[in-house]
């Protein structure tokens, strides 16, 4: 595990649970109980065992490993060619651990977990070839022009 990847970790996102929890206690911090609806701040690893097994979702403006925030930064970037774009720095860390996670749940059946990972896979790749082309073009722009 990198450096950048323990940052995520212990960085904290919103999360709204989906179902009831009882109680749980973490290195001697308790944590809960919580109600279906209940929207709380949490560190990512615990959010990550959460997900895991549905307690949680995360909230719409803290979901920036999402499909539709990686589309979004996609056509703003289809847009905008010569315009940097703004995205939360944890984007490829965050992307990398859900592709994981999707992929080890070996017992779902769900067909549409296998699309997402797909469409993530397939989302990133062109974010991340259009982010080098336009960034090598604006470097060039910068170097040419001096601003």
């Amino acid at each position: 595990m990198n450096q950048f990847e323990m940052l995520f970790l212990n960085d904290n996102r919103d999360c709204i649970f989906q179902k009831e929890l009882e109680e749980f206690t973490i290195k001697e911090q308790k944590f809960g109980p919580f109600r279906k609806g209940d929207q709380i701040t949490l560190p990512n690893w615990i959010i990550e065992r959460l997900l895991k097994d549905d307690y949680v979702r995360i909230v719409p403006n803290h979901a920036y490993d999402s499909l539709r925030q990686l589309e979004n930064i996609y056509r703003e970037e289809e847009k905008y060619p010569h315009r940097l774009q703004e995205f939360n720095p944890y984007l490829y860390v965050a992307i990398a651990r859900k592709i994981l996670r999707l992929q080890s749940d070996k017992t779902s059946m769900d067909p549409r977990k296998y699309e997402e990972v797909e469409k993530l896979q397939k989302e990133i790749s062109i974010c991340t070839r259009s982010f080098e082309y336009s960034n090598a073009h604006k470097c060039q722009l910068i170097l040419l022009t001096g601003s």
